[in-house]
């Protein structure tokens, strides 16, 4: 709106639509809402999504918008309510009761619940009230429930601890443990870097079991088979109906489960709440513009800032297009309160002013005359420089107010002796965490002369801390409460920029890793709204002092270590180490050796008291940071550099400009005393001389080098949006037939080309045909080989196959599928393809497989922006559309995929793995393709003896069990199998346990000889259903071979 750009908005797309209703954040998504409505109401489509929004008409009505209701949902949910140890369903008909023996450590009967899920390999999600509340479940739970899995999830287990162990503040005790029997809690008391590591770990099913608080229901996407409702609360509040149909929604994973369980705990007490709570309709959303709130004075400032509305007649108008007045329908006494109130708050706080108004535009509609006559408003109205700041700043206009206070304050006597004074000016005024109070106290005390004098300035006294102290609200105020707590925030981050370590913080302030991490990063974000309030104003001096604390705030560094900290994966800690070993710059660093780098980090932080075992997954981990150091330096080197580019660029067609508008003056006073031979010399010198200052190797895109173990290797060429632009416009497919003396020229031309970029067409999903070949080495153009036209189905395999047989480069994506369809043809390609992905996974071992469009986002400087592809001359007339439009996508990749493969090249030379890419890498796929294509032999006869040797030690087994037991019983059946060990047989287990798991067996063998006899029964069923049944159904004839053979599909993996 800012910029006047709003006019290349088409289409804007609103998920969780439901939020605007959210008391906190629900009125910027108003906002923002209403001045699309009002700027441009007829040219823009907005689409809303929510999965629980009730009063939806409304909303469409107030968008303009049409309605699409589905009850669709991809795994049934099925929701039920625990109450004692009886479940009933949502109707509150009995559906079961619990027939667990109690356990005093697990009252409410939860780790049983937890079992039922678990033990055939699904995941739990686990909702408590609290933070303090996912501790306790989590630590019941791992000392209630022992569930044996492979050493190969234990040592994965493992990696996340030794993972967590590197993070700020190390990994949490409780937390340790928990992950070791696959447990875990997540709540906002933990680091973003451990909350990443848990939810990943919960993704890939190493961790079965995790407590959260309800943030992680709007927060993040972690689905579970079954969640649990610990507690029908959410802190002291009662849950509401929207939250738990959002919380319960996580049950159920697409494409994982066959169905969801939702399960609410609660007392007998609870119950008719509880019932009243499943079986309610959602209550509607309502606007957040009321009078008692805060969104109206923003909505009203922005648009009078912004230069949407400036009289009283262009506010209402406004007002008109909010969902507060959608939903009441008129402009009644509700709407004109709340319009009234924020008007006089502005107007109060000189954020706006009155303007005098043309007669021509006095005139007011019924709306406005009633507004400006009940409150004494003035017709028109203008913005101040503190309201352009406000806005500008995205400050609300009640921080704005409390913030222009206090710096005004601060510049009349600003305490530069100690740093602490900046620091709370940078502290956000909305940081409302409650501190202990005789911590505080004791802390303010020793606090040395210049901090308690800053104290004293901002307003914190000894008197209101010992009454906070004594818990005494007596003479204590809402203002005085946020300055006091402000400043016992200021205090910690004024620790963590002097590089104070992370666990010394949080032991000093008793605070956890999440709260201090939280308050960074608001902070930081605070610093910089401050910072753009400051320059506004004019306060340029105040502007240098506070913006320098942005990065340091984020970082917890000081001020010689901002830069290095700005790389990706370089905390205030390795800024450090890597400042002491003498890298100072980004540059410095982008030029050292990933294993420079890795030497450095393990030596400053050697690996004490650590296994083996342990210490080889540490050094993993510190390999893994060096590499993405290395990179991430680059990738900022490259963003600096081409920053330099454009803005040479830019003052190069700025210098231009001047010139052309001399010259142009010269022209109209050519006939005055020759001055247009002076001036045109003139301009000429002077765009010469300006052009001329500008550094070769700025005025153009060029390379970086990078140094590798001192000496410099290669070049990274970064390609820049605009030369993407250039060189890839509109993708022109050729298709290469029509007749055999044609396509044997192309071929000639083809034999030519160094490198070219090829894809396989099929248009069958289970065998490797191949139906046509796409070509890309020339710009814009790709050709297409059609290789069942019937002009050139006979000759063109020789061709084909002579070509792909030469030494030129192939570059392709998914090259082991390449090959295994060149095979099938009976081509076999002798020297190496390319392949992007490969090339990525070498320079990222550690990283997920990446798709093409994520590698160009993370690879390039810019996201490549999608290509239109077209035929050249005409679309043959025996395509289809959806033929076309397939061809045409596929064709519109290649050119990108040649720039990706450059771009990778570079970077492969830049870290030393050229060599390994090409001759280690690249030489795998084609051995899996042959592999893969040839298969491995079956023998039936053989098979069929495995399954009677099977059959018959199955039945052996069953006749012992039975005979040992004195009856018959399903020895399948861990119910059967209980009855007869703790019933019958009086065998004992573990107290009030009926578990016939592997370990209960397991300790039994040596009281009966039946539980050795059902251990070694499973065992060989295990065996028969797991491996010597999928080998039977993976089997299939091969003509080639004469036998039945099994195909696999092998991957590499790090």
């Amino acid at each position: 709106m800012e910029e006047g750009k709003m006019e290349t908005l088409g289409i804007v797309i609103v998920d969780e639509l439901h939020m605007i209703g959210d008391d906190s954040r629900g009125f910027l998504l108003e906002l923002l809402l209403t001045k699309l409505r009002y700027v441009i109401p007829d040219r823009l489509q907005i689409i809303g999504m929510s999965a629980t929004l009730p009063n939806i008409s409304t909303l469409a009505t107030w968008l303009n918008a049409k309605l699409y209701i589905t009850d669709y949902r991809p795994v049934p949910l099925f929701e039920f309510i625990k109450v004692g140890d009886m479940i009933f369903d949502s109707q509150f008909e009995l559906v079961r009761k619990m027939n667990y023996p109690k356990d005093p450590r697990d009252p409410d009967m939860i780790v049983p619940l937890v079992w039922e899920t678990i033990k055939d390999g699904n995941s739990v999600l686990i909702f408590c009230a609290t933070r303090e509340g996912c501790e306790k479940v989590t630590r019941n739970i791992c000392l209630c429930l022992q569930l044996q899995v492979s050493e190969e999830i234990m040592l994965q287990r493992r990696a996340i601890v030794n993972e967590l162990s590197r993070t700020p503040g190390g990994a949490d005790p409780t937390l340790e443990i928990s992950i070791m029997k696959g447990c875990a809690f997540h709540h906002s008391g933990l680091t973003m870097e451990e909350r990443e590591i848990i939810e990943d770990a919960f993704r890939a099913g190493f961790i079965n079991v995790l407590s959260a608080t309800s943030t992680l229901a709007s927060g993040v996407n972690l689905p579970a088979r079954r969640v649990i409702f610990r507690t029908p609360m959410i802190g002291r509040s009662f849950l509401d109906t929207s939250s738990y149909k959002q919380m319960k929604g996580r049950a159920g994973r697409k494409g994982q489960d066959t169905v969801g369980e939702s399960i609410l705990l609660c007392t007998e007490r609870e119950a008719q709440m509880v019932k009243s709570l499943v079986q309610s309709d959602l209550e509607p959303v309502i606007s957040c513009l009321t009078a008692d709130q805060k969104g109206m004075k923003r909505a009203l400032l922005e648009i009078i800032v912004n230069g949407v509305a400036s009289t009283m007649e262009e506010i209402c108008l406004y007002v008109k297009s909010t969902l507060l007045f959608a939903q009441e329908k008129e402009f009644n006494e509700k709407v004109k309160a709340t319009t009234i109130s924020a008007l006089k708050f502005l107007l109060d706080t000189e954020m706006i002013i009155p303007r005098e108004l043309p007669d021509s535009q006095a005139k007011l509609t019924d709306d406005t005359n009633e507004i400006s006559t009940l409150g004494n408003l003035p017709a028109a109205l203008a913005f101040t420089r503190l309201g352009q700041a406000t806005v500008c700043s995205a400050l609300s206009p009640e921080e704005s107010k409390i913030v222009f206070g206090e710096l005004q304050r601060a510049l009349k006597s600003f305490v530069l002796e100690d740093e602490l004074h900046i620091v709370y000016q940078v502290t956000p005024t909305y940081m409302n965490h409650e501190p202990n109070w005789n911590n505080f106290l004791n802390i303010y005390m020793l606090l040395n002369e210049t901090q308690r004098r800053i104290g004293d300035f901002i307003g914190v006294s000894v008197s209101y801390l010992n009454r906070a102290a004594r818990g005494s609200t007596f003479g204590r105020t809402s203002e005085q409460d946020m300055i006091h707590k402000r400043f016992y925030a200021a205090l910690m981050l004024n620790d963590l920029v002097h590089e104070v370590e992370f666990r010394v913080v949080m032991q000093k302030f008793e605070v956890n890793r999440g709260t201090i991490q939280s308050l960074q990063s608001l902070s930081s974000t605070f610093a910089g709204m401050v910072t753009i309030f400051c320059q506004k104003l004019g306060w340029s001096n105040l502007e240098l002092l506070i913006h320098q604390f942005q990065d340091r705030v984020n970082f917890g560094v000081e001020k010689e270590l901002v830069e290095l900290a700005r790389v990706p994966h370089v905390k205030g800690f390795r800024a450090r180490i890597l400042w002491k070993a003498g890298y100072r710059t980004i540059a410095s660093l982008a030029c050292a050796s990933a294993e420079e780098i890795f030497e450095h980090l393990t030596k400053a932080r050697p690996f004490k008291s650590v296994s083996e075992h342990d210490v080889s997954l540490l050094r993993r981990i510190e390999y893994r940071a060096a590499h993405s150091i290395l990179h991430g330096a680059q990738e900022l080197l490259i963003l600096e550099q081409q920053e330099l580019v454009r803005n040479a660029q830019s003052i190069t067609k700025e210098l231009e400009r001047v010139k052309e508008k001399k010259v142009k003056k010269a022209n109209s006073n050519r006939k005055n005393d020759g001055a247009f031979t002076k001036q045109s010399k003139s301009s000429s010198f002077s765009s010469k001389s300006s052009t001329s200052s500008i550094p070769k190797e700025v005025s153009s895109p060029n390379s970086i080098q990078t140094r590798q173990k001192g000496k410099l290797e290669s070049t990274i060429s970064p390609i820049t949006g605009q030369e993407k632009e250039k060189k890839i416009s509109v993708v022109k497919i050729v298709v290469v037939s029509s007749t055999a003396k044609k396509f044997t020229s192309f071929v000639k031309d083809w034999q030519n080309q160094p490198e070219f970029v090829f894809h396989i067409h099929s248009q069958s999903l289970t065998n490797f045909t191949i139906d046509g070949i796409f070509l890309h080495w020339f710009q814009e153009t790709v050709y297409y080989i059609n290789v069942n036209d019937p002009a050139i189905s006979k000759i063109c395999w020789k061709d084909i196959t002579k070509v792909f047989q030469q030494k030129s480069r192939k570059i392709c994506i998914n090259t082991k599928q390449k090959i295994k369809s060149f095979i099938q043809h009976g081509i076999h390609i002798e020297h190496t393809i390319l392949d992007p992905q490969i090339a990525a996974w070498c320079l990222d071992p550690e990283e997920k497989p990446r798709t093409l469009k994520q590698m160009l986002n993370h690879y390039l400087s810019k996201s490549m922006p999608p290509k239109s592809a077209e035929f050249s001359p005409l679309q043959p007339a025996n395509l289809t559309a959806q033929s076309a439009a397939v061809i045409k996508a596929i064709a519109s990749e290649l050119p990108i995929i040649s720039i990706l493969m450059s771009q990778l090249s570079a970077r492969l030379s830049a870290d030393m793995l050229h060599h390994h890419f090409h001759n280690v890498e690249m030489c795998i796929p084609g051995l899996l393709a042959q592999i893969e294509y040839i298969g491995v032999g079956f023998e039936d006869s053989l098979a069929d003896k495995a399954i009677h040797a099977n059959t018959n030690l199955l039945l052996v087994l069953e006749r012992h069990a039975r005979e040992l037991a004195g009856e018959s019983f399903s020895l399948a059946s861990p119910a059967d199998v209980a009855k007869i060990l703790f019933d019958n047989l009086k065998l004992a287990g573990d107290p009030g346990s009926r578990s016939t798991n592997k370990i209960a067996l397991t300790k039994l063998v040596g009281v009966h000889p039946l539980p050795a006899v059902i251990l070694e029964y499973r065992r060989v069923a295990t065996l028969f259903a797991n491996h010597v049944k999928p080998l039977v159904a993976a089997r299939k004839e091969s003509d080639l071979w004469g036998m039945m053979r099994i195909h696999c599909n092998y991957e590499t993996n790090t």
